[in-house]
């Protein structure tokens, strides 16, 4: 979804495109972007250095980002349906996100 919103921006822009532009055009938030490039450079690392349980660590990693992400549900300042919400939002994304964790590497030649 960023790179089919992003491609089009870059061939108009060129390297003048912004992340701003580029969530707009994607409907999503800039940093949803930010966190989406640290998740593949979290995807490669191990697997580039040869860790040896690769996926168990990214998994571990991706549960303790779901588990820090809704701390700030825990304090005050919205209403039980607003906090409700995000919560099953950030639940719904790591349904979906986690699961590809678990995927066999593509083989290399």
């Amino acid at each position: 979804m960023i790179v089919q919103a992003a491609i089009p921006l870059i061939t108009e822009y060129g390297s003048a495109v912004t992340t701003a532009k580029i969530a707009r055009a994607a409907g999503i938030g800039e940093g949803t972007i930010f966190a989406s490039l640290a998740a593949w450079a979290l995807l490669a690392t191990p697997e580039r250095f040869g860790v040896r349980h690769a996926r168990a660590i990214r998994i571990g990693v991706a549960v303790a980002v779901l588990a820090v992400s809704l701390l700030p549900l825990a304090g005050d300042g919205m209403d039980g349906g607003t906090r409700t919400a995000l919560t099953l939002m950030h639940l719904a994304v790591a349904a979906a996100l986690i699961p590809g964790l678990t995927g066999r590497p593509p083989a290399h030649s």
